[in-house]
């Protein structure tokens, strides 16, 4: 038995950023460069080089052409960086990343401490901090929770694409500490709704296949809620990276998607599995 996830795939963010670069190279826009990969899926990144679209090298400043932000967002400071290269500026920020920076930004200002439940380092969480005015921690596990100075009033917000369950696991450590703590859970809902299903899944699976970017963390925790489980998760960019030998005696298996993986990544891991496990 094989069970595709609905929840699979490109999210409004990302469908939403591909659909405005597409459109500005099919209108002859001329060069377009993108702050970072705009996605997190190299087979996406590589077909949009093809289509005139790449991601700005460090410290490169072009001459020509026009610059777009990501569906991550920026920080504030990074943003004017971009303006001071010269070309234009056109924003590509997922809908659900600008409204939590607009709640970091807004509960900065009113004197909260930030904390933001989400991976050191990740594009988006590191924007989300530029917004918290230097009032910004991130929290990842509960030693970071732990780690929060004792006392204080904080604003909980949460990188759009984290696990619910730790999201809530963290918030009530930190709430336990604080004089006065407000928690925005700013996790998207298509985020939610593909968690949900992935556990679902995982229940009556296995093995389930995790369809998506290496370096894709919404993809990551996929896996992650998979193993939880107690089954077999498969982290397969493409079809190409999988063997029959992975599934072993597996009976029933699952598959689910990143929010940054195509379509027909799901569709080609599908064809696989009905060639090779019938």
């Amino acid at each position: 038995m094989i069970r595709i996830a609905r929840n699979a795939g490109f999210c409004m963010g990302v469908r939403r950023a591909l659909d405005l670069v597409r459109c500005l190279a099919a209108e002859g826009a001329g060069p377009i460069y993108t702050d970072g990969p705009l996605i997190h899926n190299p087979e996406i990144v590589a077909t949009l080089e093809r289509e005139g679209v790449r991601a700005l090298r460090k410290g490169e400043a072009p001459r020509r052409g026009l610059i777009v932000i990501r569906a991550h967002g920026v920080s504030p400071a990074r943003r004017e960086e971009l303006r001071r290269i010269g070309l234009p500026l056109r924003d590509a920020t997922c809908p659900d990343v600008a409204k939590a920076q607009a709640i970091v930004r807004a509960h900065a200002r009113r004197g909260y401490e930030i904390a933001i439940i989400g991976d050191r380092g990740h594009a988006e969480v590191e924007g989300l901090l530029g917004y918290s005015e230097g009032r910004g921690r991130v929290v990842g596990s509960r030693a970071d929770a732990a780690a929060l100075p004792p006392g204080r009033r904080i604003c909980i917000v949460a990188q759009t694409t984290q696990e619910v369950r730790l999201f809530r696991d963290l918030s009530s450590l930190i709430r336990g500490r604080s004089a006065e703590c407000l928690v925005c859970d700013t996790i998207c809902r298509s985020t939610k709704e593909r968690q949900d299903e992935t556990a679902e899944i995982a229940r009556c699976s296995d093995a389930v296949i995790v369809v998506g970017g290496r370096n894709s963390a919404n993809t990551l925790r996929l896996a992650e809620i998979v193993e939880s489980a107690g089954v077999r998760a498969i982290h397969a960019e493409s079809e190409r990276d999988l063997r029959e030998e992975m599934l072993g005696e597996a009976a029933r298996i699952g598959v689910v998607a990143g929010a940054s993986t195509p379509p027909w990544s799901i569709e080609r891991v599908a064809e696989w599995l009905r060639e090779h496990r019938r």
